[in-house]
């Protein structure tokens, strides 16, 4: 992953702004998971949009995973990255770990 949107990534999950969400990328109550928030970040630094159908948010056409133009730009491979053998979305999901803990695992093995 390239630095500066890793640093990008990280302030975004630590700064308190994120309501933590589960399931989709950003809710219709605007809260994200922790991959959304990657999303919402390249949004603003980017001046790309969300995409809202009434029923849910998209970015780049993908609303539970990362895009592929979203890896291109953060130089990432996966859609959703593994981290000591969990992904970001069951990490964020499934075990409910919060994004505070998220980024310090993203910022010791990503």
């Amino acid at each position: 992953m390239k630095k500066i949107w890793k640093q990008r990534w990280l302030k975004a999950l630590r700064n308190g702004k994120y309501k933590q969400g589960r399931y989709t990328l950003r809710t219709q109550e605007d809260r994200f998971c922790c991959l959304g928030v990657l999303c919402d970040v390249v949004a603003i630094h980017e001046g790309k949009q969300w995409k809202f159908d009434g029923s849910y948010w998209a970015f780049g056409k993908a609303t539970t995973a990362l895009s592929s133009s979203v890896l291109k730009i953060v130089g990432l491979t996966a859609h959703d990255p593994v981290i000591l053998g969990t992904s970001l979305t069951i990490r964020n999901d499934a075990k409910k770990q919060s994004f505070k803990r998220i980024a310090d695992l993203i910022e010791k093995h990503l």
